[in-house]
């Protein structure tokens, strides 16, 4: 069977990654498109194949797979502009990559006989090259008209990942969860590496100090789980190291201490779904961070 050919329309980090991919993989690129010529040509070159396209409804006709890589209060109206100038070919799948947004704001392009899939990938993109190199192993996650699956999990497949479906009413929470897994956890590291600075390390010093530790941490959160990954005094429940942390702490800007706080407590719970802390010490831990905070 023939591989479809792709219209990607917004040239940004996920558009030019997922293009880049796809090319190496002998997918046909037709054509690009996005609101700056520049930003177009930059996307062709990185992408290696396809054409600039005058505009969104031209690049979309000429694609069998429609990507809207735009930004995500852009996906519906751009979407609609699309629609009502019948760029959409009847039987073509139209697809987003937003995290936050189901198939829904597609519903544009169904109306023009176009199947629909949002198709986010689980992953952290700062640049294009980062973005190939990572894109391998990801989870996308998926939802949308049926007719589209099998034509998301043929580009899930060419692009190294896996696909799993979401239902469109926990798409939200679902990317909520995210970015706790990704954006909170680069602020935890901003947080520790803070701390480190204040208590006399250099600020280069302290981010090489970081890294081994977070790595190796990721590490074992992937090989045995969360809760089981989880070590240090509240899983040991050693009351008096954190009541110490909570002395250092009381000398530094009160957001530090309710923060370490406010995390020492959900990490009572975690220690406890480890089975690592009796009810006693938990009961001790809660009420020293509590006071604490």
């Amino acid at each position: 069977m023939a591989k479809p050919k792709i219209a990607i329309i917004g040239p940004g980090v996920v558009g030019r990654s997922i293009g880049r991919l796809l090319h190496e993989r002998r997918f046909p690129i037709a054509a690009v498109a996005g609101p700056s010529p520049g930003h177009v040509r930059a996307a062709l070159d990185f992408i290696g194949a396809g054409h600039a396209a005058r505009s969104p409804a031209v690049a979309a006709h000429s694609g069998d797979v429609v990507f809207l890589t735009v930004p995500d209060r852009m996906i519906r109206p751009v979407c609609e502009e699309i629609a009502a100038a019948k760029g959409f070919k009847r039987g073509a799948v139209v697809i987003h990559c937003a995290g936050v947004h189901d198939a829904s704001v597609l519903a544009a392009a169904r109306e023009r006989k176009a199947r629909i899939a949002a198709l986010h990938p689980l992953q952290s993109f700062a640049s294009p090259e980062g973005a190939v190199k990572a894109m391998k192993g990801t989870c996308f996650t998926f939802d949308g008209d049926e007719a589209a699956a099998p034509v998301a999990e043929k580009i899930v497949e060419a692009l190294g990942g896996r696909m799993v479906r979401v239902r469109p009413e926990g798409r939200a929470l679902y990317h909520a969860a995210s970015c706790v897994l990704s954006n909170y956890l680069v602020s935890v590291a901003d947080l520790g590496i803070i701390m480190l600075v204040l208590s006399g390390m250099d600020k280069a010093e302290a981010a090489r100090a970081a890294r081994p530790l977070l790595a190796g941490t990721v590490e074992n959160i992937g090989r045995v789980g969360a809760p089981a990954a989880l070590t240090g005094p509240i899983s040991r429940g050693d009351v008096e190291t954190v009541a110490r942390h909570l002395d250092a702490l009381s000398r530094l800007p009160r957001e530090i201490r309710r923060l370490y706080c406010s995390l020492g407590l959900y990490t009572v719970r975690v220690a406890q779904r480890k089975g690592a802390l009796n009810q006693a010490d938990a009961r001790r831990l809660v009420r020293l961070l509590t006071e604490g905070s």
